[in-house]
């Protein structure tokens, strides 16, 4: 129950399903909760899925979702800051984090950011993310989004923010650096030997999705000698029955993956599923028996999806970046593929993210914050937090370490 003398916040109230109790000869009146909309149940995350840990994810209920996290952070320094946004849709914002952790002068332009917005209306999360991000139009994103109430939990207790909105069943989480790409919950909750290994397999995926068409047409349109003559003699031979170069080869089967990737993410699981096999088995059987495209081509298009899935966090970035060293390889060969990487890791090096580097935690000079890098050190060596997101750095005292930081 709470005690409102402004008009404004009444009807606000009412609008959002409270009660208004007015008494006679009172000049305030008293808003009693009694929302009675129902909401989807708790159910398991569709895209963050994993074999181990929890098996919960958040939903679109707003007090629902802090209450995941409230229950796995079970401390009076988790906290909620509470604000409203858009002029029409007054959305519920939460900016949750954990006092003593937080970088106190991040929290602050976080929330100052939020306060900045002045917008019709706010339906998702995704919204806030185009609007408070930096670096607005780059392909890699600058805030991170996570549908699990665990991941958000551990980013919290990082010394990280979480942004709940209401209406959304997924959760903000402020900053996010590059590094976070190639991490998983379940690096957590396995062995730190798989942990780092499927850490290291990520990031090979993305170098091998990114590569593959730009260092083929390379190889055998610019420097031929580099092919063992069987292969070369054989890759010759089936390109004299296509009628397209190997560069506009290329680029139709890419866009023909996009194709059948877009249109199996919008129809029904069943149908996609369908969709999926007839696509990657007869049309690309009858492509080949056409002589529209080589099977070494369709070979490579299969290993640039299957290495581009492995972190579903990156197919938008990898698609444009794919197709940038594509362009390049075909002007200027092997030279345009090195001049493509070279200008990608100098445009990441100049990211900042909230005052943090791009970077950070990739390629670190303290050894303390490379723990939880591309290898996942086991828990007993990782006691302290990251120093470039929190002051406050221990996380576990063992021994005789009792010290305060």
């Amino acid at each position: 129950v709470k005690d409102l003398t402004n008009v404004k916040e009444m009807v606000d109230a009412i609008s959002y399903g409270d009660t208004l109790l007015l008494v006679d000869h009172f000049d305030s009146g008293l808003i009693i909760t009694s929302k009675g909309w129902g909401s989807r149940s708790i159910g398991e995350p569709k895209v963050e899925g994993g074999t181990l840990g929890s098996h919960e994810a958040f939903t679109e209920a707003f007090l629902s979702n802090i209450s995941l996290v409230r229950r796995r952070i079970a401390s009076s320094d988790f906290k909620v800051k509470y604000l409203k946004i858009g002029r029409k849709t007054n959305t519920r914002v939460g900016i949750g984090y954990v006092d003593g952790i937080v970088n106190q002068r991040i929290l602050k332009e976080v929330e100052n950011r939020l306060r900045a917005i002045d917008i019709d209306g706010i339906l998702d999360s995704n919204y806030l993310q185009e609007l408070i991000g930096d670096a607005k139009f780059s392909v890699f994103k600058t805030l991170g989004n996570t549908e699990r109430p665990d991941v958000a939990s551990a980013r919290l207790l990082e010394g990280r923010i979480a942004i709940f909105v209401d209406g959304s069943p997924s959760v903000i989480t402020v900053p996010y650096l590059f590094m976070e790409y190639f991490q998983a919950n379940d690096d957590y909750f396995m062995n730190f030997y798989y942990g780092s290994f499927a850490r290291i397999l990520r990031a090979v995926g993305f170098v091998a999705t990114i590569s593959l068409p730009a260092l083929y047409l390379a190889y055998s349109s610019f420097h031929p000698e580099a092919i063992p003559i069987k292969f070369l003699m054989n890759l010759s031979l089936q390109q004299q029955e296509v009628p397209f170069p190997k560069f506009f080869e290329i680029l139709l089967l890419l866009f023909l993956f996009d194709i059948l990737k877009e249109a199996s993410a919008h129809m029904p699981q069943n149908i996609g599923q369908a969709l999926s096999i007839v696509g990657g088995i007869i049309i690309g059987q009858a492509a080949v028996e056409a002589g529209l495209v080589t099977t070494p081509m369709i070979i490579l298009t299969a290993l640039t999806a299957i290495t581009g899935l492995m972190s579903t966090e990156m197919m938008i970035p990898t698609t444009f970046i794919r197709l940038s060293l594509l362009l390049l390889t075909y002007f200027i060969g092997i030279y345009g593929y090195a001049l493509g990487i070279a200008g990608m890791l100098l445009y990441l090096s100049s990211i900042v993210n909230f005052d943090i580097p791009y970077l950070q935690g990739t390629i670190g000079e303290d050894l303390e914050d490379s723990k939880d890098g591309l290898i996942r050190s086991p828990w007993s060596f990782m006691k302290k937090r990251p120093s470039y997101l929190t002051t406050n750095v221990t996380r576990q005292r063992t021994g005789g370490d009792r010290s305060e930081h």
